[in-house]
């Protein structure tokens, strides 16, 4: 365990320094807490690796082969979620849009896993979690925690925090679902990924 701590707080402590990033970006706009964004994303990669090695060292009475497919799926879901959270949400351009503008102002996206649903990361933590369940014997206080932080985080977000920060958001909630697909929602995250893979 981290420093002694167990890893279900120091994981719940990166859900509250991802919310003190996004608090900074609407009220505040400092420079030297971008940061808190890499530590919470950090503290919670941190406390999910802990967890995974004490499900090791406890054992499973899952078949091998079980555990081996839930192992691969939640290493899928993982990569799927580092795509959703830095590539295809554009958290990679950590510079300013101009000097006097907030981070992320422009960087509204709407393609892909953004046509799908709102936060499509949300989908993408819990899958991984509950396949971590089935390959290691994750913790499941730990997926019901992680996950609800998750959401609650999500739903701040898209309240609070992405309607001032990205241009064309509100549009962007009136056409694309908060986290069940439709129909609609659906046929346009394939339009656009194609259209994503032609270019």
């Amino acid at each position: 365990m981290l420093f002694e701590i167990p890893s279900l707080w120091y994981g719940l402590l990166g859900f509250g320094s991802i919310l003190l990033y996004d608090i900074n970006n609407v009220n505040h706009n400092n420079d030297r807490l971008q940061s808190l964004y890499g530590v919470g994303g950090g503290l919670i990669g941190l406390a999910v690796l802990d967890q995974i090695n004490q499900g090791v060292q406890k054992g499973s009475s899952t078949p091998l082969w079980l555990r081996i497919v839930f192992g691969v799926l939640a290493a899928v879901f993982f990569v799927l979620l580092v795509y959703a959270t830095l590539f295809a949400g554009k958290r990679t351009r950590w510079g300013r849009q101009a000097e006097k503008t907030r981070w992320w102002e422009k960087d509204l996206a709407d393609r892909g896993l953004f046509a799908l649903c709102r936060h499509p990361a949300v989908w993408l933590m819990l899958l991984m979690n509950l396949c971590l369940m089935g390959a290691v014997e994750f913790d499941y206080l730990v997926v019901i925690l992680f996950n609800t932080a998750g959401l609650l985080l999500a739903f701040y977000e898209d309240r609070y925090v992405f309607p001032e920060l990205m241009k064309g958001y509100e549009n962007y909630r009136k056409t694309t679902p908060f986290l069940l697909p439709t129909g609609d929602s659906i046929r346009r995250c394939r339009e656009t990924w194609k259209k994503n893979k032609e270019k």
